[in-house]
């Protein structure tokens, strides 16, 4: 075969050169990424996806922490201080009351309320009291007002009442006898002196009418 044979006419071997940012490039428009707008967020917006890293950044924390046994300890006993302590136990006839008190012109309130007749152990049925606290006030004037808590079931810390255990046949068990008692220590230094002296003419008057018999 002739060397000629092999050789192909020089147009055969035409290269095109083409633009290298044409080279996958969709019809139409070309748009740079820079012209792209980025999503602005208003800022309340802005304030809310705050709030919610935050959260979510907090509780990662809580969980991490509540694994420890100290942080579950402290946590403990955190929550047993805002719980309220138990209600003492309530015994059947602690919430009866008699009253002991003199002289006999004072007048009794519980709770702001009078009481009309004092129940006296053994002869009347005793006053039941709701639970909590109560205030008692004993006015017998000239005496001093005498004031004083009391606390169904009994709180002996905090009562101030002056109470004792009342005890008899017919009185219903755990009832208690609340006294209020007087005495010239009670009265102004001027109420003391008058007391003592009508005492005293009480006295001599009882004296001459003996004599006279």
């Amino acid at each position: 075969m002739a060397a000629g044979e092999f050789e192909r006419p020089q147009e055969d071997f035409e290269v095109e050169i083409a633009d290298l940012e044409q080279v996958g490039a969709t019809p139409g428009p070309s748009k740079s990424w820079r012209s792209v707008p980025l999503p602005r967020f208003s800022p309340r917006q802005r304030r809310l996806q705050l709030t919610g890293t935050t959260a979510m950044v907090v509780l990662a924390i809580l969980i991490i922490l509540g694994s420890t046994a100290p942080v579950r300890e402290l946590a403990g006993g955190a929550l047993s201080g805002l719980t309220p302590p138990p209600l003492p136990t309530f015994v059947p006839g602690t919430d009866l009351f008699y009253i002991q008190a003199g002289p006999s012109w004072g007048h009794l309130s519980i709770d702001g309320r009078a009481v009309s007749h004092l129940p006296a152990p053994g002869v009347d049925s005793p006053l039941r009291l709701s639970r909590g606290r109560h205030t008692l006030v004993w006015r017998a004037y000239p005496f001093s007002t005498q004031r004083c808590t009391l606390t169904v079931p009994a709180h002996p810390h905090a009562d101030t009442c002056h109470y004792e255990q009342a005890r008899g046949p017919v009185i219903p068990a755990y009832a208690s006898i609340i006294i209020f008692s007087e005495s010239l220590n009670t009265l102004s230094t001027s109420e003391r002196a008058a007391l003592i002296q009508a005492a005293g003419a009480g006295e001599e008057a009882v004296q001459r009418d003996c004599a006279a018999w």
